[in-house]
């Protein structure tokens, strides 16, 4: 058994051809959304997992600067149940780290495996509800994986004379408390970043030796720090 990023044409084949079977005994729902993975595949962002020639096992990913979107991972019916969703997200992430992509995010589909997607590591948003498109409750449940080592929030303010404030609404209200504070240290902020999930449309404050610079995250330095869903800040603005 392997695990290969670069399938070929006969492993796309027989992906297809035991997505259909598991579509007619419905074992999955997969079948009807076969032209992603055939999209993945085409543009090689497609990781199968490989048993004696047969692809039993695959996912599909993508790729928006530093952070990544899986959009399915699959395997068959009968392999189910044996670690092999593990195998395929462990082989993502070492890809991906390669590529200095530091985060990971998906939309639970169907909504029932977000239990097996925390036991691979990922999180769910805590302020969910206030994110504009993402608290739409048809929407499915959205999770995210952090790679790397990174710096903690605290809600404390004044931790050093270089901080930012993360604030989960749009505006900002007058004496608002922040929702999350990130103290930023130019010795290690090039290899312990601070990543998390945000709105575009949030709000973060800014300050550095008594200067305050205050916006919403995808205007804040120029929307440098906005990668895909997140925001990561890995030098001082």
């Amino acid at each position: 058994m392997r695990i290969t990023s670069n399938p070929n044409s006969e492993h796309l084949n027989q992906i297809y051809n035991w997505l259909k079977d598991e579509s007619v005994k419905k074992l999955n729902g997969f079948y009807g959304n076969f032209y992603v993975i055939e999209n993945a595949f085409s543009e090689k962002r497609l990781i199968c997992i490989i048993d004696k020639g047969l692809a039993i096992g695959y996912l599909v990913y993508s790729i928006d600067g530093k952070t990544a979107h899986i959009s399915i991972a699959n395997i068959k019916h009968e392999y189910k149940r044996k670690g092999l969703g593990l195998k395929l997200l462990e082989h993502l992430e070492k890809t991906l780290i390669k590529k200095n992509v530091i985060a990971i995010d998906l939309k639970c589909s169907p909504s029932s495996s977000i239990k097996i997607w925390k036991k691979l590591g990922f999180k769910e948003l805590k302020e969910v509800e206030k994110h504009r498109i993402l608290k739409d409750p048809y929407l499915p449940p959205y999770l995210y994986k952090i790679l790397v080592e990174n710096e903690k929030p605290t809600k404390a303010k004044k931790i050093s004379k270089t901080y930012i404030e993360l604030f989960c609404n749009d505006p900002i209200k007058r004496d608002a408390s922040s929702d999350y504070v990130w103290k930023i240290n130019p010795k290690t902020i090039s290899h312990k970043p601070i990543i998390y999930p945000v709105d575009s449309e949030w709000n973060v404050r800014f300050y550095k030796n008594g200067e305050v610079i205050e916006n919403r995250i995808k205007r804040f330095n120029r929307g440098e720090f906005l990668n895909g869903n997140f925001i990561i800040i890995d030098k001082v603005p």
